[in-house]
């Protein structure tokens, strides 16, 4: 028998473990230390914040399939300097990939803004619609 010892316990807590589960991890790690993303539900749905400083806006797929919402960003920067008879060619990648399931939603009206490297989605809820019906009994 082992016993439990605080001091061996993970610094992770409980959300963490299950945020930093397959399905939430994020798919590739550059982007992964400062694409924070905050989810904030209000009356009307949910509104998403994602962090994404120095991106393209034509870098960024939004994809919506079976109540998953997917934001993904491949980013491909190239430079060439010519210095007296050096050419100096520099190439950075960054991939950045985050999916949510968000059942709920009017997907039709979803919409989303890149303003100030911020990315802004707006997810409404769909109208609750109150269907009665009657059940014969045989």
């Amino acid at each position: 028998m082992v016993r439990f010892n605080l001091a061996t316990r993970p610094t992770t807590s409980l959300l963490d473990s299950f945020f930093m589960d397959d399905f939430f991890n994020d798919r590739f790690t550059p982007f992964s230390n400062f694409a924070g993303v905050d989810v904030i539900k209000n009356d009307n749905g949910y509104e998403l914040h994602v962090d994404l400083p120095g991106v393209n806006k034509d870098d960024i797929v939004i994809d919506m399939k079976d109540d998953i919402l997917s934001i993904k960003v491949d980013s491909k920067e190239e430079k060439e300097t010519k210095e007296k008879n050096y050419v100096i060619r520099q190439r950075s990648t960054r991939q950045f990939s985050r999916s949510f399931k968000v059942a709920g939603v009017q997907e039709d009206n979803i919409s989303a803004l890149y303003e100030n490297g911020v990315l802004t989605l707006n997810l409404p809820f769909k109208e609750k619609v109150e269907v009665s019906r009657k059940i014969e009994v045989k």
